[in-house]
């Protein structure tokens, strides 16, 4: 019943169109060529429609609207989308019509458009999607849907495909079944594909007292495996008596590294170390005093092997006999 209604209507705005469009017009809009092109497509829109070929009459009507913003080719691009029961390109050309059009004179053809419009009011669905983050991008039938968090749409009854996806996330799918006048509502939580990097420190030698460190902070003593957020970090490396080792790494999410490291050096003998704390020097010393000692006791043996006061030559000395004045002075 309703294709008939449409039907009617349609002859009746194809006739009023051919009508306006055949008035009077001036020189100027004569010599125009948007307007000799858009009159071209409204001709070729009227009688794709008049063949019931309403997808290919809306593209006509929809070309010649973008040429020149005429009510009478929005009306008719309004009829071409209700016969096609997409409700909701008919509601934004209805509106696109009723900015611009007189009441006085488009008569039958007002009259018609506010029964549309209501209709179409009431066949419309509409779609409300939450999701998080709150900046992913929503795609509903490969057109997106601008804002943030919380989206609404109005669809036309039938299926529809949501995509949600945004950066460093996993995209998710969503296919909707929408009935006339139903708001469907769907919550769409993302999940995170940039995890935490991985950070495994293992050593080739091990002495007591060593410590591992990540950005100054002891993180194990002979390996650690820790989770770190991506960027720049120093992991070190401390033992008694030995060079600290420091190995800068950059990490990126989701990534895994092992760092297998040796102990540093050794460190070298402290400068300004006195010789004579050394063993080696008092066991030189000590070698030498007691060579020392042993021939003073051998002196001193043979000494008194030889008498008190005598020596290896048997003189003995009268220190009565000493010439006066033999004796050295200071």
């Amino acid at each position: 019943m309703r294709t008939i209604h449409v039907t009617r209507t349609l002859r009746l705005v194809a006739a009023l169109s051919l009508l306006l469009l055949a008035g009077p017009a001036s020189a100027q809009d004569a010599e125009d060529p948007n307007t000799v092109e858009a009159r071209a497509h409204f001709d070729r829109g009227r009688d794709l429609a008049e063949q019931r070929r309403f997808s290919e009459a809306a593209e006509a009507f929809r070309r010649s609207l973008d040429l020149v913003d005429r009510p009478v080719t929005a009306f008719n691009l309004t009829l071409c989308y209700y016969a096609l029961e997409r409700y909701v390109e008919a509601i934004e050309a209805l509106d696109r019509y009723r900015a611009q059009a007189d009441i006085a004179t488009e008569g039958d053809a007002y009259v018609e458009a506010q029964r549309m419009l209501a209709h179409a009011q009431r066949a419309v669905a509409e779609i409300h999607v939450d999701v998080l983050p709150v900046n992913a991008t929503v795609i509903l039938d490969g057109r997106p849907i601008e804002g943030e968090g919380a989206r609404v749409a109005r669809v036309n009854p039938g299926s529809h495909v949501i995509r949600v996806e945004a950066e460093g996330h996993a995209p998710q799918l969503i296919e909707v079944e929408a009935e006339p006048g139903v708001t469907l509502r769907r919550a769409v939580q993302l999940d995170s594909t940039l995890l935490p990097a991985r950070l495994e420190v293992s050593l080739l030698e091990r002495a007591p007292g060593t410590r591992i460190l990540v950005d100054g902070e002891e993180v194990g003593t002979t390996g650690a495996a820790i989770e770190l957020e991506p960027g720049e970090h120093t992991v070190s490396v401390l033992a008694p008596d030995r060079e600290p080792v420091e190995r800068p790494v950059v990490l990126e999410h989701n990534q895994h590294l092992r760092l297998d490291l040796d102990l540093g050096d050794a460190l070298p003998e402290p400068r300004g170390t006195i010789f004579l704390e050394e063993p080696v020097f008092w066991g030189v010393v000590g070698g030498t005093l007691a060579a020392i000692g042993a021939g003073i006791l051998i002196g001193w043996a043979i000494d008194q092997a030889n008498g008190p006061t005598g020596g290896s030559t048997g003189v003995i000395l009268n220190p009565g006999a000493m010439p006066q004045g033999a004796m050295a002075t200071w």
